[in-house]
């Protein structure tokens, strides 16, 4: 019996990507029809030996699929404007400003709020603890709004599609898209599952940290020193985090696992995941489908 490709992809405003091995290839429907783009790229985990090791290798795997998943969406943003056009000046400063905000309600936000509490200030753990807290409370509150706009709900209703056709693919059932709608559209190695335990991860690791730094420094380090060295660990985390959820992968059944994947899963399917429509499920079998003919070839 073949062996099954291991199989990822993401969402795009109106369509899907699938990405296994070196292969790529995304679907999308504008009002002009299907689209279909297929594209190769080189692994950094196989094209360097340095990136395929343990901790490095999850932060190879991050930057390749934030690099395919934004390309993709640049895709199909061009096919609803009706052509690819580079940016302007004046757009990419929007965007630069747009990033900023962005890094000020994820990254500053939490620390600000956090440094107002006089109870958690000087221990390490509780501040870690509360600071993570708040940044679950604005990223939910985030992708809540977004999923109540047009753009959002479609977006997370073409999620749904990709969990499924994965899901359909993964129990060996044929890829139609009744067999495709009768699968749930929760899927454990979701990136919404990554965050979390990236989340968690970083409560530990930073703790961890701001505890030794404060011994050596001789007090608790100040809002901006503590924004500057969570930034340079946050590789090690990511990297860390990655291991652990590929390791805890192999034990899923197991209630104490289930249990700590659980808050990614409710985040699925509460929020950055939609049941999807017939039309959406057939994008997404349209762009899994020429990686699955190379396998059966």
């Amino acid at each position: 019996m073949q062996k099954k490709k291991t199989i990822g992809g993401g969402a795009l405003f109106n369509g899907v990507m699938f990405i296994s091995d070196d292969k790529i290839n995304m679907a999308a429907r504008t009002e002009e029809g299907l689209h279909e783009k297929n594209i190769a790229q080189t692994r950094l985990s196989k094209s360097s030996k340095i990136w395929s090791k343990p901790i490095l290798r999850g932060l190879a795997n991050l930057y390749e699929m934030m690099k395919v998943h934004s390309g993709s969406i640049e895709w199909s943003i061009a096919l609803e404007e009706g052509e690819a056009k580079k940016l302007t000046w004046l757009e990419k400063i929007i965007i630069g400003l747009e990033f900023i905000v962005v890094f000020a309600l994820f990254g500053v936000l939490p620390y600000y709020l956090t440094e107002r509490i006089d109870l958690v200030k000087d221990n390490p753990l509780a501040y870690n603890l509360v600071r993570k807290m708040i940044f679950v409370v604005v990223i939910v509150a985030f992708y809540w709004l977004f999923s109540k706009t047009k753009t959002g709900l479609q977006m997370f209703q073409y999620h749904g599609a990709e969990h499924k056709v994965i899901n359909t693919y993964e129990k060996g059932l044929e890829l139609t898209v009744e067999n495709v709608k009768q699968q749930s559209y929760i899927h454990r190695r979701c990136g919404t599952s990554f965050i979390v335990m990236l989340t968690i991860k970083s409560i530990i690791i930073y703790a961890i940290a701001d505890y030794y730094l404060a011994l050596w420094l001789g007090e608790f380090p100040p809002m901006i020193t503590r924004i500057v060295y969570h930034t340079v660990l946050l590789p090690a985390v990511v990297g860390i985090s990655y291991e652990f959820l590929k390791l805890i992968g192999k034990f899923d059944t197991l209630l104490p696992i289930r249990m700590l994947l659980s808050p990614g899963l409710l985040m699925q399917k509460f929020i950055t995941v939609k049941e999807p429509d017939n039309q959406q499920i057939e994008v997404a079998l349209k762009a899994i489908e020429p990686l699955l003919a190379e396998q059966q070839a």
